[in-house]
């Protein structure tokens, strides 16, 4: 709603479908009776296949004459990796079923396809996280996929959604990629000291907006999520643009659940690779390194200038640990 009324875009009716009508009354329609669907099924809800005419039935809209360009700033996790393997190292024997050699190509190294062989299965999925090590293990190469479709899904068979649907909405209201609607792609493994590097992270934003400003004839708003809403908050404030850099290029800025005070979930990857009991057990401890490696992770943990030094975040069979004690519990 925020991002909407920052674009100016205004609903000028919005019909509570009729429960006599099959298309939106229909028992077996999960929108049934449902006034806000184009939202769940538009922005929340987006699945691959579904018409984008669709999106908004029933709904008038009114659309400013001059669309205010969106960029799009990803969350963790929120970009497509890919990886090129050149005589890759074993780490162990089990890896003898990994891929070692992709001849020169790069595939997926981020959520790709596992074989549904439990064995080898284990092998590929622990292969491709230690493939996401920073360093990576020898003969492994690792980039962010440089496009605009790769911060749509998580994954190359697109079942996984970050901003498609966001996209899909506004294309459906007449927003055009490259024109008003950019996204931001960069390596979400690393972290503040690596994001203002010449070239990296910091600058590549810059030029984008740049970009953005000069596509469509104004200031832009920038929508972050999760830890894509930090990273924004970063570039703004850290001096990497200027007051009337600022003036002239931002309009606006979106937080989607921004973790601007940190999170738990980075805390439990760092101390176990469990990351808040999302990762099975065989893979923890293969997590745990990974996390370990990325520059991204401590700056996420949850801040005693936001939480107070007293917020209990661990607690064991011996003790709790607080928002202050979070050093004490890492170096333990």
């Amino acid at each position: 709603a925020a991002l909407l009324l920052l674009l100016g875009v205004g609903v000028a009716a919005i019909p509570v479908p009729s429960s006599s009508s099959k298309k939106d009354g229909d028992a077996t329609n999960p929108h049934a009776n449902d006034p806000w669907s184009w939202y769940s099924r538009g922005l929340a809800g987006w699945k691959a296949g579904e018409k984008t005419a669709d999106l908004l039935d029933g709904t008038s809209w009114k659309v400013p004459a001059r669309r205010k360009a969106v960029v799009f700033i990803p969350p963790f996790s929120g970009v497509r990796l890919q990886s090129r393997l050149t005589s890759r190292e074993m780490l162990d024997p089990l890896e003898v079923l990994c891929t070692r050699n992709t001849h020169g190509e790069w595939i997926p190294a981020w959520i790709g396809d596992v074989p549904n062989i439990p064995v080898v299965n284990f092998a590929v999925a622990k292969c491709g996280i230690e493939n996401l090590f920073t360093p990576p293990p020898r003969g492994v190469e690792v980039r962010f996929e440089d496009t605009f479709d790769a911060t749509m899904f998580i994954d190359q068979h697109q079942k996984v959604p970050i901003w498609a649907g966001w996209v899909t909405a506004l294309e459906t209201l007449g927003w055009v990629r490259g024109t008003d609607l950019f996204s931001l792609a960069f390596d979400w493994r690393t972290g503040p000291t690596s994001f203002r590097a010449p070239g990296a992270t910091f600058d590549r934003l810059k030029t984008l907006i740049e970009g953005a400003v000069a596509s469509s004839g104004g200031p832009v708003i920038a929508v972050g999520m999760s830890m894509g809403a930090p990273v924004l908050a970063l570039f703004l404030s850290s001096g990497h643009v200027s007051e009337e850099w600022k003036a002239a290029h931002i309009e606006g800025m979106v937080s989607i659940s921004g973790v601007m005070g940190g999170a738990v979930s980075p805390l439990f990857g760092l101390l176990s690779g469990a990351w808040a009991q999302l990762i099975p057990a065989v893979f923890q401890s293969t997590v745990l390194k990974l996390v370990r490696t990325m520059g991204s992770i401590p700056w996420l943990l949850p801040a005693e200038n936001v939480f107070g030094s007293n917020r209990v975040v661990v607690r064991n069979a011996n003790r709790t640990f607080t928002t202050g004690e979070v050093g004490e519990l890492l170096r333990q």
